[in-house]
């Protein structure tokens, strides 16, 4: 019985040091254009953190965007997407409690267009850059300041400054 009772707290010691470094987090967002269209991503995040400065990670994005056809009085017609990222994010420089970051992700994509019912898939590499702050020992705050891509799919560079920029929180084990 005693054997049993030390394993079973050295397991525990050991999994709760290497939970440590393990976060979760993500970002859920809405988005209203023109008078009636709408849109709504949910994108959770985990990953691991060898170091100060050194993360791995993956975001899984689900978002859907309904639209209202002007002149026919439709609604309903969506636009659905889904991507699955996975990220190596370095932090080069800090400051206190604020860093700033450089994500690099190759992003899988997929999707169904709203009028046609056409279905697309493809997949990017893309460098994001971001600022990450501190707010606790465990939780932290990150924006996304647009990105540098390269879509494989479509054969073409896209640069995104600032147009898709993102707040997500995380919690770090």
């Amino acid at each position: 019985m005693k054997k049993l009772f030390t394993v079973i707290v050295a397991t525990l010691v050991g999994f709760s040091a290497f939970a440590q470094n393990w976060y979760i987090g993500g970002e859920i967002g809405f988005a209203k254009a023109k008078d009636l269209d709408a849109g709504f991503a949910f994108s959770p995040d985990f990953g691991y953190c060898f170091s100060d400065n050194l993360y791995v990670g993956a975001v899984l994005s689900y978002a859907n965007e309904t639209s209202y056809l002007t002149g026919t009085n439709t609604f309903g017609v969506g636009n659905m997407s889904w991507e699955v990222a996975p990220y190596l994010r370095y932090v080069p420089f800090t400051w206190g409690q604020v860093g700033f970051y450089v994500d690099n992700c190759l992003c899988f994509y997929g999707g169904r267009k709203a009028i046609t019912k056409d279905k697309y898939t493809g997949f990017t590499l893309d460098f994001a850059p971001g600022i990450m702050i501190k707010l606790t020992d465990h939780i932290s705050m990150d924006f996304c300041l647009g990105f540098l891509g390269y879509d494989f799919s479509e054969s073409q560079f896209t640069l995104n400054a600032g147009t898709t920029s993102s707040i997500g929180f995380f919690y770090l084990f």
